[in-house]
């Protein structure tokens, strides 16, 4: 049965390449002819590797916090622009005396800068948990081997050290900004600490931090003027007193005071004025007291005068003398004026304390509204100065090294076969 539906049959097939095998093995003879001459033609291509490690921080962050939060892809691609610019690749051609056949053409610098650039080859060459690089590889392809392990090691140290150089950088420029920061911020706060400053003093004791104390200093005042005007009240009745008992002393100096009948009148007058006196005041209150004592000894002298009874002429009457109640009431009119006077200093302190207490209100909005900015401004302030702090420990890990870098892992070795 034919399994073609064209009529060629296996037998047909195996006769046709019978035929026509020695075109077949002519052609692959020649194509294998053309492909050693290329191989010897053609010169030999080394290539050298460097592997570089990437080192995380020495430091838990949770101790110093890097200031640098540039992704390490991020950086190689910023690393990678500056190693292979124009002037660095021309001077490493310069360097390692590579591209003798350009060279000779006296061909731009731009173009044996392309031509290098073609030759280095950057390739990650591993990756973390978390999709950071930990590892990657600096190539470079040239016909000399001895040249391209000392291209591939230099290529390795540039980026080891520009790693570094742009680290630094960045973290220096963190705290060069912070720094310039603090400096406006603290600007701001002198001013504003000068104008609170200002408004406490030009407003002293209207403060809202101050309004306990002006009512409790205003509750003992109320209390002085109480005491103080007590004391006023009893000093004026003492003197009332007094002055009644001087007209007393007076009208009686004028009658013959020798005579028992003067001396009983007498007598009679100091116990009605003790009766008064009684009525307000107690049993040893001054007055009370020295009434009892006048009225003693004007008994007692009755008494001597009725046992001796002398004849006393007019004649020897001795001129009255100045009563103790006239001397009394001199000390209670100094005494009442003292105590006027304090009082009005006191009621005058009450004043002012009363217009500082109504004055608080007022003086809590406009405090507020003034210290409102002095706050935000201050929180601001600690918030800068503490990170500078961090940035300056970060700028002390990175100058150190302590911080995260690139480490050659495995140098380029010399390239045994091409």
């Amino acid at each position: 049965m034919n399994p073609f539906a064209n009529g060629i049959t296996p037998e047909l097939l195996l006769g046709m390449l019978k035929r026509r095998v020695w075109i077949a093995v002519s052609l692959f003879g020649l194509i294998m002819s053309a492909t050693i001459g290329l191989v010897v033609v053609l010169p030999n291509i080394y290539t050298a590797r460097a592997l570089i490690l990437v080192e995380g921080q020495q430091i838990p962050q949770d101790y110093v916090r890097s200031t640098v939060t540039m992704g390490v892809e991020r950086r190689l691609q910023v690393i990678s622009q500056e190693i292979l610019s124009r002037s660095r690749l021309v001077q490493l051609v310069k360097q390692f005396d590579l591209y003798q056949d350009l060279r000779q053409k006296e061909i731009p610098e731009d173009m044996l800068a392309v031509a290098m650039r073609k030759d280095i080859a950057i390739n990650i060459a591993a990756k973390g948990g978390q999709g950071d690089t930990v590892a990657f590889e600096i190539s470079f392809t040239n016909p000399d081997p001895q040249k391209v392990m000392q291209v591939a090691n230099t290529l390795a140290s540039f980026y080891i050290d520009e790693n570094l150089k742009v680290r630094e950088q960045q973290a220096l420029g963190t705290s060069e900004f912070l720094r310039a920061e603090l400096a406006e911020v603290k600007k701001r706060l002198d001013v504003q600490e000068q104008q609170v400053a200002e408004y406490k003093r030009q407003y002293l004791g209207e403060l809202p931090e101050q309004m306990n104390a002006n009512l409790s200093t205003l509750g003992v005042l109320q209390k002085q003027m109480e005491i103080l005007s007590d004391n006023l009240n009893r000093a004026r009745e003492r003197r009332n007193v007094l002055a009644q008992m001087a007209e007393m002393d007076t009208a009686l100096a004028a009658l013959d005071i020798g005579s028992p009948a003067s001396g009983n009148a007498h007598l009679e007058s100091l116990k009605k004025q003790l009766a008064e006196l009684k009525l307000r005041f107690a049993d040893k209150h001054p007055d009370v007291i020295r009434l009892k004592q006048q009225i003693a000894a004007l008994e007692e002298e009755e008494k001597s005068r009725a046992e001796a009874a002398p004849s006393i002429e007019s004649s020897n009457v001795e001129a009255p003398k100045v009563s103790s109640a006239a001397i009394e009431q001199a000390a209670i009119d100094a005494e009442i004026k003292s105590y006027s006077e304090s009082l009005a200093k006191v009621q005058q302190e009450i004043a002012v304390y009363k217009q500082r207490i109504e004055n608080a209100p007022r003086r809590e909005q406009e405090f507020a509204a003034l210290t409102r900015d002095y706050n935000v401004t201050r929180d601001l302030y600690a918030s800068l100065l503490k990170r500078l702090d961090e940035a300056n420990l970060a700028d002390s890990l990175e100058q150190r090294q302590k911080a995260e870098r690139f480490r050659v892992l495995e140098p380029a070795m010399y390239p045994q076969q091409p």
